[in-house]
Parts: structure tokens; C-alpha cells; sequence
């Protein structure tokens, strides 16, 4: 079996210098990225295949404005670079939210997962 979506991009991430989590988090620290899941796409019946799409919400937290825009196109072109999916996409709308004196940033990333049913 070949490594899923979600092991390339934490490995990807990784070796890009990131600290990544893939599990839910209170809080985010200032030098971690979270892979979190975001609401799958109910399966897509053929015959005896399920094709289910899955979307992942990757947060960090950004204090310099001035670094956004290259850190943002850094793990976008990092993702879209490695990983070697037809369904994978990353979405090209992110958001900024502001947590106190930080800059929470969000990208979601989306593929679609066959299941067949034997």
C-alpha cells in the first residue's frame, strides 16, 4: 500500500522546516502547523467503488505581516509541488483571522479517496 495524502503532507511540511501535528489542537505555538480534518464529502456510489472527498484544514500562526504573502506561497507550492494526486487541490482561498498579536492562517486542501467494496 502506498503512503495516504495526509502522510505525504506532513512529510513534505516536515522537510520544509515545520513542525507539523496532525491531531486537534487547543492552541496553536508559534512555530507549529496543524493538519486538522474539515467536513468530508459524503461518497459518490459507482457500482462497488466510494469515492469519498476529503479536505484538510492546515492552520499556523504568522506575527510578521510582512512574511505572510511568501510563507503562504511557500506551503502552497510546497503541497501542490509533492504531491503527485490527480484529485489534489489547494484551495486558493486562505484565511487570516487575528488571534491577539498573532495572525492565524488557514488553507484548505482537498482529494478525492476511492474506496471499492469487494
Amino acid at each position: 500500500m502506498t503512503e495516504s495524502v495526509l502522510t505525504r503532507m506532513v512529510a513534505l511540511l516536515k522537510a520544509a522546516g515545520y513542525l507539523v501535528n496532525t491531531q486537534p489542537q487547543e492552541s496553536l505555538k508559534p512555530s507549529e502547523m496543524v493538519i486538522i480534518m474539515d467536513d468530508p464529502v459524503l461518497p459518490v456510489e459507482t457500482s462497488q467503488t466510494y469515492i469519498l472527498e476529503v479536505k484538510y484544514n492546515i492552520q499556523w500562526l504568522e506575527s510578521n505581516i510582512e512574511t505572510i504573502p511568501d510563507h503562504l506561497v511557500r506551503v502552497v507550492t510546497t503541497l501542490e509541488g509533492g504531491i503527485n494526486e490527480p484529485t489534489f487541490k489547494v484551495e486558493k482561498n486562505p484565511e487570516c483571522k487575528i488571534l491577539g498579536t498573532w495572525y492565524r492562517m488557514s488553507i484548505k486542501v482537498s482529494y478525492k479517496h476511492r474506496v471499492v467494496i469487494v
